[in-house]
C-alpha cells in the first residue's frame, strides 16, 4: 500500500534501468551471433594476407578453442552431438602462393570411399562445387578450430629454399578472452516471455485484492530486471582456459600430380588408425581438410595435418608449450614421415629431385657468395685462429683437374642438421662437482656458449647407471617383482647430473635435446640377474621395463630436463664387464613393436622418438633392415643410432687384416692399409635403405687400454680421429652427433671398472686445472660453425688428401670444414658455384701440414 502511494517519477526511472538493462543484453546477444565480428573455426582461412586484426580475433579464438576435460567441443567447435559437419564452400582465393604442378591438372579421384570412424564418406579429393563431407571425431574439435586459427595466423620463415619449407608459428602473448554463455533467439524469447507472463499474473492479482495498479505494473518491472541481470551475470566473463595453441612449428611442401591421389587417399587412412591412447579427427572447413592427432592423457600438445587444394598442398603443425624456432626441423621430418608413407617410392613432394641420389638434394635460387673467412688449427701451431679472409672472384681459368674444393652452393639435402653434443654422464657430473666455480663457469662456456664456445646443442644421458659412473644402481630401488615401479625415483639424478644439465641449458640459451639410453635394466629383470655379461631381458617383464622408460620420460620432464629420444639398448651385442643386455635383431624389433612403442603412445609420448642400434657401424646395415621391414614395429621407430668403435687403427681388441701394396713411387718398397671392422659405408647403406628415417651418432671417444692417460692426452691424432669420422659420417647421411664423457678426470675417469678413456676436456682434481684436448678443439671446428637446421651442401674434392663436408647456414652462410692428415701443406683453389648462368667464384688457399680449416663464405 505505501508503494502505491509514491510518486510516479520513481516508477519511471525503474522503466527507464529496465530499459537500459534490456539494450546492454541486446547488445551482448547481438556481439555474440555467428554473424558477427568475431571469426568462427568454419570462416576461410589462409597462411598469407591476414591482416593484424583478424590475427588478433583468431588468437582470442585459439583460447575458446582448446577441448575441456568432457567431450564436448569448445563453443565455437561444430557441436558434439551433429552427425554430419557444416558444409563449405570451397574458398574463392587461393590461401597460399604456390608452386603449380608441371602439367597443370587436377589430381585424380580414389576409387573406392572410405571409411572415417565407421562411417562411409566421400572420397577425400579437392572439391569443385561441392564441399567434401566427412564423419568428424568431436573429441578433436576444439583442437580442430585451434589448428584453423593457427594456420591463419601469421609466421617467422626459418627455411625457404627446399621443397619442404618450414617456418614457426609465434606466441603473440594475447589478452586472454573471457568465455560466456551464448543464448539463442529462441531462448532469449522463452525467458522473458516467461518473465512477462509472471507480471500479467501479478498485475492481475493485484487488482482483484483491490491494490493500486501501479503496484502490479512495479511487480513485472522488479521480475523483469532481475531476469535480465540474471542473464547478464550467468553469460558474463568467467574464467578464460590457457591457451595450448599459442605456437607451433610448421613445414609444408607442394604435390606433385601424379601423386596427389595417393595423399588424399593416406589422410583418410591416417584419421581411421588412431595409435593407442591417442585421438584422431578430420574435419573440412572452408575449403581445407584438417587431419588432428591428440594424445588423451597430454591435451596440452597436438600434431596435425592441413590439405590444401588447387594443386594440392600439405601443411604439418606440432603444437607443444615450449616450442621454440630451433625445433622447426621436428617438422620438416614429420612431414616427410607422412608423404612418404603415402608414396613409398618417396616422389611426393613436387620440387624434391628424383630419388636418385642418397637423400634427395634440392636447388635453391642462385646466390652469389663473395667472401670466405679462415679459421684454422693444426698439430704444431695454433689452435681455432682466424687466419684471414679472401675475396671470391670469377674463376677465369675454369679448369676442373686442378687442386680444389667445389662447392655446389644451391645443391642442399633435405634432412636438417640436428646438432653437435656430449653426455651427461655421472662421471662427467661428478668431475664437474670437483672443479671451482671459475673453472665450472668456464667449461660450460667452452662447450654451450653458442657464440663462444662449441655451441652444443644436443645431449646423451644414461637410464640408470653406465660404466662411466661410480658403481651399480637403479632408478630407485627397485626390488625383485616390483612390475608397478612403486619405488621408482631419479633421486640420483638430482644430486649432480641434473644440476649440472640445468646450468649448462641455461648457457647454451634454452633446453637441450636429449637422448636417453639404458645400460641395463634392473637385474631381477633379466635372465641371470646381474647388471654386466650376457644377460637378456626376461619375457615376463618387457611390459614392466617399457613402463620404466615412460616413468623415466615423465619424471625427468618434471625435473626440467626433457627427453626428447630413446634408444632401446646401449651395445646390445656386446657382453661387458659393466653394465650390460642382449638383444638379438628379432629381440629389439619385437620388444619396439609389442611394448616399448606402444607403451610410450599410450602414454601421450608419442613424440618420443625411438632409436634402434646404438651399437657400432659394423652391424648396423642388417640391424635396421630386420626392425624397419615390420611395418608394425617400423611405425614406432623414428631411426637408427650408432657408435664409431671397431677400427683397429685407434684400438687394442678387434681383429685386423693388412691389405699389402707396393710403392711404385720409393721403389716398389711395401706398404699396407689395416682393415678392420669400422664399417664406414654401412652408414649410407642405412641411409639408403630408409630414406624416411634418420640417423644419429650417439657415442664415440678414444679408449685408453691401459696406457697412462698423460702419454697421450696431447695427441694430435686423436683429433683427426673425430674429424675423419665426423666428414665421413655426414656425407654418408648422419644427421647429428653426440660424443661421449664431458669432462673426465686425469686418469681418464672416473670408470668403476676401469675403462678409461679420453675426452675433449680434462679436469686435473689435484692441480686445479682445465686441459683442453685435441678432439674439444677438432670438435668445435664443425659444432661451432655448422648450426642446428643447418643443410648439407653438395660439395668434392680432386685431391685424395683432403678430406672435406660442406653446409650451408640457415642464415645462408656456407661452412665448409677441409682436413689434411698428411705432413705437408696442401695447396688448394676453392671454388663456387651459384647454379645456372651465375660464374664459378673462386680464391686460392691452403690447409698446414696436419692442419684443419673451417671456411666460411659469405
Amino acid at each position: 500500500m505505501e508503494l502505491a502511494k509514491r510518486s510516479p517519477v520513481r516508477l519511471a526511472a525503474l522503466l527507464a534501468t529496465l530499459a537500459a538493462a534490456c539494450w546492454a543484453l541486446f547488445r551482448r546477444l547481438k556481439s555474440q551471433q555467428p554473424g558477427s565480428s568475431s571469426p568462427s573455426p568454419s570462416s576461410p582461412v589462409g597462411e598469407a594476407g591476414s591482416e593484424q586484426a583478424a590475427q588478433t580475433q583468431e588468437v582470442h579464438e585459439v583460447h575458446n578453442a582448446v577441448p575441456a576435460t568432457k567431450e564436448e567441443p569448445a563453443v565455437e567447435a561444430q557441436p558434439a552431438n551433429s552427425q554430419e559437419p557444416t558444409k563449405s564452400e570451397p574458398p574463392t582465393e587461393e590461401p597460399v602462393a604456390r608452386e603449380q604442378p608441371t602439367d597443370g591438372q587436377e589430381p585424380a579421384k580414389p576409387e573406392q570411399p572410405p571409411q572415417v570412424n565407421g562411417t562411409q564418406a566421400k572420397q577425400l579429393v579437392p572439391p569443385e562445387d561441392v564441399a567434401l563431407e566427412v564423419a568428424e571425431n568431436p573429441k578433436v574439435a576444439g583442437w580442430t578450430a585451434a589448428v584453423a586459427t593457427l594456420h591463419g595466423r601469421g609466421r617467422e620463415t626459418l627455411d625457404a629454399g627446399s621443397a619442404v619449407k618450414t617456418s614457426y608459428v609465434p606466441d603473440l602473448s594475447p589478452t586472454p578472452v573471457q568465455s560466456g554463455l551464448v543464448l539463442s533467439k529462441v531462448h532469449l524469447l522463452a525467458i522473458f516471455g516467461g518473465v512477462e507472463l509472471s507480471g500479467l499474473a501479478c498485475l492481475g492479482l493485484a487488482l482483484a485484492l483491490g491494490f493500486d495498479a501501479r503496484l502490479g505494473l512495479a511487480v513485472m518491472c522488479v521480475l523483469v530486471s532481475m531476469a535480465t541481470l540474471a542473464i547478464l551475470l550467468i553469460s558474463g566473463p568467467g574464467p578464460a582456459p590457457t591457451s595450448r595453441a599459442a605456437e607451433a612449428l610448421h613445414a609444408t611442401a607442394p604435390v606433385r600430380h601424379e601423386a596427389a591421389s595417393a595423399v588424399w587417399s593416406a589422410a583418410v587412412a591416417w584419421a581411421q588408425q588412431a595409435p593407442p591412447g591417442c585421438e584422431r579427427g578430420l574435419a573440412w572447413r572452408s575449403g581445407l581438410a584438417f587431419l588432428v592427432e591428440v594424445a588423451v592423457k597430454d591435451g596440452s600438445s597436438c600434431a596435425a595435418f592441413v590439405l590444401e587444394t588447387g594443386p594440392l598442398v600439405v601443411h604439418h603443425y606440432v603444437v607443444r608449450p615450449g616450442t621454440t624456432s630451433s625445433d622447426a626441423a621436428e617438422a620438416a621430418w614429420g612431414l616427410r614421415t607422412f608423404l612418404a608413407e603415402a608414396v613409398p617410392s618417396g616422389t611426393a613432394i613436387a620440387d624434391d629431385a628424383p630419388r636418385n641420389a642418397s637423400f634427395g638434394p634440392s636447388s635453391v635460387a642462385p646466390w652469389r657468395y663473395s667472401k670466405v673467412k679462415v679459421i684454422a688449427s693444426q698439430r704444431d701451431g695454433v689452435r681455432l685462429s682466424e687466419a684471414g679472409s679472401a675475396e671470391l672472384k670469377e674463376d677465369a681459368a675454369g679448369m676442373s683437374q686442378e687442386a680444389c674444393i667445389f662447392v655446389s652452393a644451391k645443391n642442399r639435402m633435405q634432412k636438417p642438421w640436428l646438432g653437435f653434443g656430449g653426455s651427461f654422464t655421472e662421471s662427467s657430473a661428478v668431475v664437474f662437482d670437483a672443479m671451482t666455480p671459475e673453472h665450472q663457469e668456464e667449461v660450460l662456456n667452452a662447450y654451450f656458449n653458442p657464440t663462444t664456445g662449441a655451441a652444443f646443442s644436443i645431449g646423451r644421458v644414461s637410464m640408470g647407471s653406465c660404466d662411466f659412473g661410480l658403481g651399480n644402481w637403479t632408478c630407485g630401488d627397485l626390488k625383485s617383482g616390483d612390475h608397478s615401479l612403486k619405488a621408482f625415483s631419479i633421486d640420483h639424478y638430482q644430486e649432480k647430473i641434473l644440476p649440472m644439465y640445468r646450468r649448462a641449458a641455461e648457457i647454451a640459451g634454452k633446453p637441450l635435446w636429449m637422448l636417453a639410453s639404458p645400460w641395463s635394466p634392473p637385474p631381477w629383470m633379466k635372465t641371470k640377474f646381474q647388471f654386466n655379461g650376457d644377460a637378456r631381458l626376461r619375457p615376463g617383464c618387457a611390459k614392466a621395463w617399457a613402463s620404466h622408460f615412460v616413468r623415466f620420460i615423465k619424471d625427468m620432464a618434471e625435473a626440467g630436463m626433457r627427453i626428447m629420444a630413446v634408444t632401446v639398448q646401449n651395445e646390445p651385442e656386446a657382453a661387458q664387464r659393466w653394465e650390460s643386455c642382449i638383444y638379438n635383431s628379432t629381440e629389439e624389433r619385437d620388444f619396439v613393436r609389442d611394448h616399448l612403442g606402444p607403451s610410450l603412445w599410450e602414454a601421450g609420448l608419442s613424440s618420443v622418438k625411438v632409436l634402434i642400434w646404438d651399437h657400432n657401424r659394423d652391424g648396423m646395415f642388417e640391424r635396421a633392415q630386420t626392425a624397419y621391414a615390420d611395418p608394425e614395429a617400423s611405425k614406432y621407430i623414428w631411426g637408427c643410432a650408432y657408435h664409431w668403435y671397431g677400427d683397429a687403427r685407434f684400438e687394442a681388441w678387434p681383429q685386423r687384416s693388412e691389405v699389402h701394396f707396393a710403392d711404385r713411387q720409393r721403389d716398389w718398397n711395401p706398404i699396407y692399409e689395416v682393415k678392420a671392422r669400422l664399417g664406414l659405408e654401412n652408414v649410407k647403406r642405412v641411409a639408403e635403405l630408409a630414406p624416411d628415417k634418420h640417423i644419429l651418432f650417439t657415442e664415440g671417444c678414444q679408449e685408453l687400454s691401459g696406457i697412462p692417460l698423460e702419454a697421450i692426452m696431447n695427441e694430435w691424432k686423436f683429433g683427426e680421429r673425430y674429424a675423419m669420422n665426423i666428414i665421413a659420417d655426414i656425407n654418408s647421411g648422419v644427421e647429428g652427433w653426440i660424443d661421449w664423457n664431458l669432462f673426465l678426470n686425469e686418469r681418464g675417469g672416473p670408470n668403476h671398472v676401469e675403462n678409461n678413456c679420453l675426452a675433449p676436456i680434462i679436469y686435473d682434481t689435484v692441480e686445479k686445472k682445465v686441459i683442453y684436448t685435441p678432439p674439444f678443439y677438432v670438435l668445435s671446428h664443425f659444432s661451432r660453425y655448422i648450426k642446428p637446421g643447418a643443410r648439407r651442401v653438395l660439395c668434392s674434392t680432386s685431391r685424395d688428401v683432403l678430406e672435406i663436408t660442406a653446409f650451408a647456414n640457415p642464415d645462408e652462410t656456407i661452412a665448409v670444414v677441409v682436413l689434411n692428415q698428411s705432413p705437408h701443406q696442401v695447396d688448394f683453389k676453392l671454388k663456387v658455384g651459384g647454379g645456372g648462368t651465375e660464374p664459378v667464384m673462386a680464391t686460392p688457399l691452403h690447409v698446414p701440414p696436419c692442419g684443419l680449416l673451417t671456411l666460411i663464405i659469405e
